[in-house]
C-alpha cells in the first residue's frame, strides 16, 4: 500500500512540475524567416534554429534562445550573397552562426506588440545586449512570434561604421511554431 501511495504521490509531483513549466513550442522552419533592411540592400535569411519555452502565465521563466546559418542568407542575387558570406561582411567560414539568448522576457504596454524581450545578440565575435518588443499570436495548434529591431552592422564587426548611419540595419523576424 505505502509503494502504491508513493508511486501516485510521485506521478502527480512530476505532473505537477511539468504544469510548472513554460510550454516549449516548436518551430516550422520552412516558414520561419529573418529579413533585414538597410538604406541601399535587403534580403533575409531562412536557416532558423530555436529552443523557445514561452509561457504567457509565467514570462519571468520564459526563456528564448535563436540561432541563424549566415549561410542561408539570401539577397537575390547570388554573387552578392557570396559577397556578403565573405570575411568583408559576416565571414561565414569563421563565424558561421548569429546567435540571440534572451535573459529577460517581460510584458510591454504597446496593445500590439505585447511582450519586451532582451537579450545578448551575437554576430561574428561580438555580443551585444539588446531589447525589443515582440507579438506572439496564439492559435490552437501553434502560434507566431514575430518582432523587429534596428542595429548598427559597424557595432558587430559586419561592415564598417558610418557616422552617416549607413550601417543602420532594420530587421524583421517571423517564426511560426507549433506546441
Amino acid at each position: 500500500m505505502k509503494k502504491l501511495l508513493v508511486i501516485v504521490l510521485c506521478f502527480f509531483l512530476l505532473c505537477g512540475m511539468k504544469l510548472l513549466l513554460p510550454t516549449e513550442w516548436k518551430i516550422v522552419k520552412e516558414k520561419a524567416i529573418v529579413k533585414y533592411k538597410l538604406a541601399s540592400d535587403s534580403g533575409c535569411f531562412k536557416g532558423i534554429e530555436t529552443k523557445l519555452n514561452f509561457d504567457l502565465a509565467e514570462l519571468p521563466k520564459s526563456t528564448i534562445v535563436a540561432t541563424v546559418d549566415v549561410n542561408s542568407i539570401s539577397s537575390g542575387d547570388d554573387g552578392k550573397n557570396e559577397h556578403l558570406k565573405s570575411e568583408e561582411f559576416f565571414d561565414a567560414a569563421k563565424f558561421p552562426k548569429i546567435t540571440f539568448t534572451s535573459t529577460k522576457i517581460a510584458g510591454n504596454k504597446n496593445q500590439y506588440e505585447r511582450f519586451l524581450i532582451t537579450g545578448k545578440l551575437k554576430i561574428k565575435k561580438v555580443e551585444k545586449l539588446i531589447s525589443f518588443p515582440f507579438a506572439f499570436n496564439e492559435t490552437d495548434s501553434g502560434g507566431v512570434f514575430s518582432g523587429s529591431f534596428e542595429i548598427f552592422a559597424g557595432d558587430f564587426g559586419v561592415m564598417k561604421k558610418s557616422k552617416s548611419g549607413a550601417d543602420k540595419v532594420k530587421i524583421a523576424i517571423v517564426i511560426p511554431v507549433t506546441k
